[in-house]
């Protein structure tokens, strides 16, 4: 089997996270989070996993309210940019 796929069988590696699968206070700014890339980040993101970051807190609690599974359903998306360095 090529060590690049995954067998029934073997058990799945997470590869490690810049921002990990803490949940986080989702107005952590996206710049804070990137900021250890010395270049500029653009990120189009579907939003899928409940770590999210860069989302104002009145936001957060807007949605909440609306769709509790806003950040996993994959409904909701964000453009992030943080300039680098």
């Amino acid at each position: 089997m090529s060590p690049h796929i995954r067998g029934a069988s073997e058990p799945e590696v997470r590869q490690p996270r810049p921002y990990g699968y803490a949940m986080r206070s989702c107005s952590l700014s996206f710049a804070d989070v990137v900021r250890y890339l010395d270049a500029p980040v653009l990120a189009l993101r579907a939003l899928k996993s409940d770590p999210v970051v860069g989302v104002p807190a009145v936001v957060a609690a807007r949605l909440d309210g609306a769709d509790s599974g806003w950040r996993t359903s994959g409904r909701y998306g964000v453009v992030q940019f943080a300039g680098g360095g």
